[in-house]
C-alpha cells in the first residue's frame, strides 16, 4: 500500500510513471490491480494532475474523510496509552470539521442577485469566488 500512497502523492507525471515502474518490480499482480482499477483516474486522485485546480488545500472529498485523514496524521505524532488518544479524538475531530468548513466559507460569497429567484433557488445558493474570475 505504500507504493500506492507514494504513487498518488507524487507531483510529476514522470514521476508518478517512475513510481508505476518501482510498483511492478514489487508485485506484478498489485501493479495490475491498481492500473485496472484505481490508475484509470489518475486525473482525480493523484497529485500531479487534481495540483492543475484550485482546490485551497482540500483534497478529501467530505469533511469527515478530512477530519479522518487529519486525525490519521496527528496520530503518528502522538504518544501515549489508547484511553487517553481516545479521550483527545473528539476535540480533533471538531477542530478539522471547523477548519475545513472555515476555509470553504472564506472563499464563497452570495449569489449574485439575478441567481436569487425560485428557478435557481435550488441551485445556486453559494458561488466560490475562484469560479466568477
Amino acid at each position: 500500500m505504500d507504493a500506492f500512497y507514494d504513487a498518488i502523492d507524487t507531483k510529476t507525471e514522470e514521476e508518478f510513471d517512475l513510481k508505476r515502474v518501482v510498483s511492478q518490480n514489487l508485485s506484478r499482480p498489485l501493479t495490475d490491480y491498481l492500473d485496472n482499477h484505481w490508475f484509470k483516474y489518475k486525473t482525480r486522485i493523484v497529485r500531479a494532475w487534481t495540483d492543475r485546480y484550485r482546490h485551497f488545500g482540500i483534497r478529501d472529498t467530505s469533511f469527515v474523510e478530512g477530519a479522518h485523514a487529519k486525525c490519521k496524521i496527528w496520530l503518528r505524532g502522538c504518544g501515549g496509552d489508547i484511553y487517553k488518544v481516545f479521550l483527545s479524538l473528539p476535540p480533533r475531530w471538531k477542530a478539522a470539521a471547523s477548519s475545513t468548513s472555515l476555509l470553504a466559507e472564506r472563499n464563497a460569497v452570495p449569489a449574485p442577485y439575478l441567481l436569487q429567484g425560485n428557478r435557481y433557488g435550488a441551485v445556486a445558493r453559494v458561488i466560490i469566488v475562484w469560479a466568477l474570475k
